[in-house]
Parts: C-alpha cells; sequence; structure tokens
C-alpha cells in the first residue's frame, strides 16, 4: 500500500508553465524592465552598449542578474534599445 500523496496528479504541463510563471514574477520582471525601456531610451546617453555584448546583456536582463538602475542606463543606448524591444516587447 502506498503513501498518501505519493502519486501526482495528471496535470496539463502548459498550463502548470505558464501559471508558475505568471505567480513566481517572470512577467513582473518583464514589465519592470518594459517600463525602465520606455522611461530612459530618450535620455542622454550615458553608456555605449557594444553590439558582441547584446545578447548576453539581454540574457542577463531576462534572468533579472542586472539592478534596474543599470538595465535604465543601458536603454539610454538608442541603439540597444531598438534591439531590445524588438525581440522582446
Amino acid at each position: 500500500m502506498s503513501g498518501k500523496g505519493s502519486k501526482q496528479r495528471p496535470t496539463d504541463k502548459s498550463k502548470f508553465d505558464v501559471n508558475y510563471d505568471r505567480i513566481f514574477g517572470k512577467e513582473k520582471n518583464d514589465r519592470i524592465v518594459r517600463t525602465l525601456a520606455e522611461n530612459f531610451k530618450d535620455k542622454k546617453m550615458t553608456r555605449k552598449v557594444d553590439t558582441y555584448e547584446y545578447e548576453s546583456l539581454e540574457t542577463c536582463i531576462q534572468t533579472e542578474q542586472v539592478p534596474p538602475s543599470e538595465i535604465a542606463e543601458l536603454f539610454t543606448d538608442k541603439a540597444f534599445y531598438k534591439w531590445y524591444a524588438k525581440r522582446n516587447f
């Protein structure tokens, strides 16, 4: 006789993944990044991002390894902002 709760209930994997991200913050981070991007895209450029850094920075932003203050500074580079927005917004 197996113990109570030893077998996982049948679940819809795709629904589970969507709800997990909704509950635990992936969309919250996306909203924060988008808000920062919209607010800082027209500011004077304070930091130029090299094109070879674009993809690695994108990954770091999406995995919350970059603090919001630095994200805001990155989005003052219009070329990086356009590239990032095209791929993520």
